[in-house]
């Protein structure tokens, strides 16, 4: 067990990654404790351009969004108090690496989704029940908490093993040391903490920003190894892990990349960032039809040139867990953050950021699974009139998770992909929206799920509060006009 740690340790420089471009892949398992991220190369937020758009939808989503971080400030500070008098947060960093999913994720998210309604939540003091001074300095410390404790700042022999490790796994063999990262997950939870700290950049101690550039730059670099390889579930040949996909894991990896190129546009790894983020965001949701198709151009390249498989099958369903799991299904969403991310920094969305993803809400909302062979009753998955969900096959997670597909209907939304078809993606979130309510109005401290309904993860009330800022951020984007068009980002010129 740990508390936070200060450290020396640079992984990947700013000058020593530019080695990358002329081929020399070593560099990035080099480190230097001379040198330091520049900050003069992370792109600010312009939030002037931003108004404070009126909008019932926003206006209740904020409401859900508030009454979760009611409970997960108090659980932040106390599963996180104070360390160095204020300014960073104890971690208790188990030593067995394989646990740290439990330890930095849900931290992570409640930081990034505190962070949100800081800026875009119409933040309500009474709700949340702490002033939005307090609720600032808890995203401070516990950003620079877990950055701190990340493999890129700690110094040490036993992070010498982060060099050594197999990534084309995307860092499955995670060695036993006290700091996280290189983690199969990590580039997910350094997404949601480099996001928090972009969104109040500027309330960051210089040595809290160097920490985080670290750790970007570190997760980032990852997957511009010469061995890395897309997770898949099947190639031309075969399916090479029956019932169980790579969608999420693609996708998720992509987050880390789309917040990096957000973040620093003109680092030496930017184009090479966009280049990985497009492939991983292709792979996630591709069919085997997709390989073959050498017309259709996403960021610049025939869809099948991007592809050593795919990860849906051809009605766009993927399986995970030995089931057809929607939850799975809902998972483009991490894709789709490019549009947050590249909306907040006013650049092109990447048009690999939606690739399938309005296929994959239609299969959702519009494919019949016959009883028998599936479980009774049958018929779509999306249910008309009904906040809940029909599993074909059942669920290893929970059915009450009804947030995570409001996740998506505000994408489905906003995007438009309703348009035409036998339903509204706008109905289905207001269903969830109140069902989301009806959930939490249960309990006075701002919890979702009573005991039984979502005991299955242990991070599952920080989800809450992570897809709620989401969708809330989505909505403030979408009130103003402010969300970016689809481009090819790769193009000469784009940043």
């Amino acid at each position: 067990m740990i508390a936070c740690n200060k450290g020396g340790r640079v992984v990947f420089l700013w000058v020593a990654t530019a080695l990358l471009l002329c081929g020399n892949m070593a560099a990035i398992a080099k480190d230097s404790k001379s040198a330091s991220p520049k900050l003069s190369g992370v792109r600010s937020i312009d939030w002037s351009r931003f108004g404070n758009p009126v909008d019932s939808d926003l206006e209740a989503m904020r409401r859900i969004l508030n009454t979760s971080l009611r409970y997960n400030t108090a659980w932040l500070d106390e599963k996180y108090p104070a360390a160095e008098g204020g300014r960073s947060c104890v971690v208790n960093l188990p030593t067995n690496g394989r646990k740290h999913e439990h330890t930095i994720r849900p931290a992570a998210v409640v930081a990034d989704a505190l962070a949100i309604a800081l800026r875009v939540g119409d933040f309500d003091e009474t709700a949340v029940g702490r002033s939005r001074e307090e609720c600032l300095n808890l995203v401070r410390r516990t950003i620079r908490g877990l950055a701190s404790c990340h493999r890129a700042n700690v110094a040490g022999e036993n992070n010498s093993a982060a060099s050594k490790e197999k990534h084309s796994g995307g860092g499955r063999k995670t060695p036993p040391v006290l700091a996280w990262g290189d983690h199969w997950q990590s580039a997910h939870w350094s997404s949601h903490i480099a996001m928090a700290a972009w969104l109040q950049w500027e309330e960051l101690d210089p040595e809290t920003q160097q920490q985080v550039l670290r750790m970007v730059i570190h997760e980032s670099n990852r997957f511009l190894l010469p061995d890395y390889k897309p997770h898949l579930w099947a190639n031309r040949e075969k399916v090479l892990t029956p019932g169980d996909t790579g969608a999420e894991e693609n996708a998720w990896n992509a987050t880390i990349l789309q917040i990096a190129v957000a973040m620093m546009p003109r680092h030496p790894m930017a184009q090479r960032w966009k280049e990985s983020a497009s492939s991983l965001m292709i792979h996630a949701y591709a069919t085997r039809k997709d390989m073959d198709d050498l017309t259709t151009l996403v960021d610049g390249k025939p869809v099948g040139r991007w592809l050593q498989g795919y990860n849906a099958r051809e009605d766009y369903a993927v399986e995970n867990h030995g089931l057809v799991h929607p939850d799975y299904c809902s998972c483009f969403g991490l894709s789709m953050r490019s549009y947050l991310t590249q909306s907040l920094a006013r650049e092109p969305v990447p048009q690999a950021a939606a690739f399938n993803a309005p296929h994959v809400y239609h299969m959702l909302t519009e494919k019949r699974w016959e009883s028998p062979p599936h479980k009774q009753p049958g018929g779509t998955i999306f249910q008309p009139g009904k906040a809940e969900l029909y599993y074909p096959n059942g669920t290893d997670w929970s059915t009450h998770r009804v947030l995570t597909y409001a996740h998506i209907d505000v994408m489905a939304y906003v995007m438009g992909w309703d348009r035409g078809r036998p339903y509204s993606a706008r109905d289905w979130l207001r269903l969830r929206m109140q069902k989301a309510s009806e959930m939490q109005a249960r309990f006075p401290n701002g919890r979702t799920y009573a005991p039984g309904e979502f005991d299955t993860y242990p991070g599952a009330e920080q989800i809450v509060s992570s897809q709620a800022a989401e969708c809330t951020l989505y909505l403030w984007l979408h009130a103003q006009d402010a969300i970016q068009p689809t481009a090819n980002w790769l193009a000469a010129g784009s940043r």
